[in-house]
Order: C-alpha cells, then structure tokens, then sequence
C-alpha cells in the first residue's frame, strides 16, 4: 500500500511503555446490528480492573482477563465481537501514532467492554519476527524538566536481539519455526 497523507503507519511501543488509564485512542468497530467493523471511532482505555471476567467467551465462564490485556470504553452505538479479532488500537501521544493493543475478544453489544492486547510486551518477539520494525520512545511531555544524557545513535530506534520466541498468550516463550524470506 502507498503510503500518503490518508495512510500512515504507526510506530511500535518499547515493552517499557507506559498508557495511562484514561488515554483516548481510536479502533475500528462495528456498528450495532452489523457483524463487521467499519467505523473508526474514539474510545477511552480503562484500567484492567474494569475488564473483569470474561464470562462472555464461549467456555469460559468466570475465566479472569489474561495478563497483558485491558478494556476501552465504547460508545453507545457500537460494538466489538469476536470478528474483530486483530483490529488496532491507535493511541497518539505528544503527536506520534503508536499501536498500543490488537482486538482479542469483543462482547458483541452484551454490556462488557471489548478485551484487548497490549502491544508493549511482545516487543521482543515482534522485533525478531519482522527484523525491520520501527519502535519509537514516547515523546517527552514538555512540561517536565529533561535530564541531559549523552547522545547515542539514533534517538528513539534501539536494537534488537533477534528472537524467534513467540511470548504466547500468557506471556511465556513458546518455540517458534524461523521466519522465511519471501521471493518476489
């Protein structure tokens, strides 16, 4: 896809990042009566707690959230189901774009928030997998005062070890076959 003012991509966050209950970010949802996401629309991420348990997924009644996941706040009106699995949460902070979770499971417009991944811990995985992703810092909040450090490289891009680890649901490495180049 050609990139343009429409289409832009979002930088990766470092597993240290940090987003603060409350930050308002955008996904793409359905709207009530549909199946299929189509609207991008403003949402507000909540604190874990506020996930619960996801009793609304198939067998797994009174199953607790897994770890590195949170809700958002929806506005009436929509919804997100199961279908949406995958679907991005941007979040901009200090005007840079971050991919801060993926849609894992939705509540389909049953009264609980939608469950979403967060993208932070699987850094490591990421950057072994694609090799060329681009993380960035967090821009600094210009009110705070700055801390004078020496200059390394390319501020905001560190390296990566390469990995092929997939951090699994739970966060625990699992083995995963190498990565093959395409041809083109």
């Amino acid at each position: 896809l050609p990139l343009g003012p429409a289409l832009r991509p979002l930088c990766l966050p470092y597993s240290e990042h940090q987003r603060p209950p409350g930050t308002r970010c955008w996904a793409l949802l359905a709207p009530n009566g549909s199946s299929i996401p189509e609207e991008l629309v403003s949402v507000e991420v909540t604190p874990s707690e506020s996930c619960g348990t996801r009793g609304d997924v198939g067998d797994n009644v009174g199953v607790p959230s897994p770890p590195d996941t949170f809700c958002i706040t929806i506005p009436e009106g929509t919804h997100a189901c199961q279908p949406d699995g995958g679907s991005p949460l941007a979040c901009e902070e200090r005007g840079v774009w971050f991919l801060v979770g993926t849609a894992s499971v939705g509540g389909c417009a049953q009264g609980r928030p939608p469950l979403f991944t967060a993208t932070p811990p699987y850094e490591r995985w990421v950057a072994g997998i694609t090799r060329e992703a681009y993380f960035a810092e967090t821009p600094p909040d210009p009110h705070e005062e700055e801390e004078e450090e020496e200059p390394t490289g390319d501020p905001g891009v560190r390296e990566h070890p390469e990995t092929s680890e997939n951090p699994g649901i739970w966060g625990e490495p699992e083995p995963m076959g190498t990565p093959h180049p395409t041809e083109d």
